[in-house]
């Protein structure tokens, strides 16, 4: 057997799914795991506790979810002070903003907003059962600033969905201009 799988393709199919999965790539560095090129199957289950997800799993939240990312922000603003970070537990009961979504959704998103500098602080523990967010940053506070409005966010998700736009970037910059142009119309500037 290759690694403790039983074919080749199946070592393949897996290595695949690791390299696709970056959110729990951050889990796995505080772990003592062979690199991933010789990551078995069966450690991942003996580790984790759980099998792989399958790949349709994966593809109902590896999409990126706009009102994911603002419901992150909000909880984060809504739970976050100066000595106190938000845990965001899956075993404990979900935030308000958060009770529509799935475990890995939220896990997924909460990755994302780091890695756009939306939030700091971040620390995934136990394969991201847990996670630490310390605060949103200056960008997370002026992305949230320009999209908590519903109406509004609605409006930057249409532009967005109309326009073919969906990254956090195009997001925030479709937030930015709409902002600004509703400014400008409020002092009648051209």
């Amino acid at each position: 057997s290759l690694f403790g799988f039983k074919t080749a393709n199946e070592y393949r199919e897996f290595r695949n799914y690791l390299y696709s999965r970056k959110y729990s790539m951050g889990t796995l560095k505080y772990s003592a795991f062979f690199p991933l090129p010789f990551f078995p199957f069966s450690c991942y289950t003996s580790c984790t506790g759980t099998a792989m997800p399958s790949t349709n799993d994966k593809e109902n939240f590896m999409k990126l979810n706009p009102d994911c990312i603002r419901d992150i922000l909000l909880t984060a603003e809504d739970t976050c002070d100066f000595s106190t970070p938000w845990t965001y537990d899956k075993d404990k009961e979900k935030s308000s903003f958060l009770a529509n979504y799935s475990h890995e959704e939220i896990v997924y998103h909460i990755r994302q907003c780091y890695a756009s500098d939306l939030i700091d602080g971040v620390q995934f523990y136990e394969d991201g059962s847990t996670v630490y967010i310390g605060d949103l940053t200056p960008d997370g506070h002026e992305f949230l600033a320009n999209i908590r409005n519903d109406t509004f966010f609605n409006k930057v998700k249409a532009i967005a969905e109309e326009l073919g736009v969906t990254s956090l970037n195009n997001l925030s910059q479709i937030a930015v201009n709409c902002a600004a142009l509703i400014i400008k119309s409020h002092f009648g500037l051209p």
